[in-house]
C-alpha cells in the first residue's frame, strides 16, 4: 500500500510540473528528503494547491 501512495503523490507533484509550474523540482526534492513523512507543500497554479502527506503515508489534495 505504501508504494501506491507515493505513485499517487508523484502523480499530483508531475501533474503541476507539467503545467510549467515553477518551484516543484525544489518541492519535489523535499518531499524525498522528508522521505514522505510529514510534509505540506504549497503549489502556485492559478490557485494554489496544498498536498498534505500524513505518517499514515496517505495523501490529502485541498483547494484548487
Amino acid at each position: 500500500m505504501r508504494q501506491s501512495q507515493q505513485q499517487i503523490t508523484t502523480l499530483l507533484i508531475e501533474g503541476s510540473n507539467k503545467q510549467g509550474q515553477l518551484g516543484i523540482t525544489q518541492q519535489q526534492t523535499e518531499l524525498k528528503e522528508h522521505n514522505y513523512g510529514v510534509k505540506i507543500l504549497n503549489i502556485a497554479c492559478g490557485g494554489y494547491f496544498t498536498l498534505l502527506l500524513l505518517e499514515t503515508q496517505q495523501c490529502c489534495l485541498l483547494g484548487q
